[in-house]
């Protein structure tokens, strides 16, 4: 296996995602976003005093967003859409974004003490910082998926009715 390449297993679960991206889209774009601030961030179910669970969102966050951006990098090769690759091209940044974003924000709270960072971390200017790349890249991530998936998902549409008769690429 060369450097860098992701393991056999990681390779297989991006190939399967990858042949129903409409499904991917949502899976690892709107998904996420719905449930993990919810659960870590909201109040609701881990409570605001627990500070831990700032932490323990961005590590969930940080695979879901590489699988998120190799199933996307493979849908992209396989697209034959202008209007799907571009807003595929954008995905990719935002989720570059959001990564950015997470990692930053993990290393300032690592610095910090990690699950056991005081409440002042999230004033602290170097976690603002990150934040706005995390918040951003992954609300822009929700709304390309979003909009990906719609795209996708009418070019397989006009493609079925053209009486193509084969599998509709993307």
């Amino acid at each position: 296996m060369r450097a860098g390449a992701p393991a056999p297993s990681v390779r297989r679960m991006i190939e399967r995602l990858a042949a129903r991206p409409v499904a991917a889209l949502w899976l690892l774009t709107v998904l996420p976003f719905a449930v993990l601030p919810l659960t870590f961030l909201s109040g609701l179910v881990v409570p605001h005093e627990a500070l831990w669970g700032h932490a323990v969102f961005h590590l969930l966050y940080l695979p879901v967003i590489a699988l998120a951006l190799g199933t996307v990098r493979r849908i992209l090769a396989t697209s034959s859409s202008r209007v799907v690759s571009v807003l595929l091209v954008l995905l990719l940044v935002a989720l570059v974004a959001a990564l950015f974003g997470h990692v930053g924000e993990l290393v300032v709270t690592a610095m910090e003490g990690l699950f056991s960072a005081p409440e002042s971390v999230f004033e602290d200017h170097r976690h603002v910082f990150f934040a706005n790349f995390a918040v951003l890249g992954l609300m822009a991530a929700v709304v390309l998926g979003i909009a990906g998936s719609i795209a996708i998902a009418v070019v397989r549409t006009k493609a079925r009715r053209s009486g193509a008769g084969v599998p509709t690429p993307v």
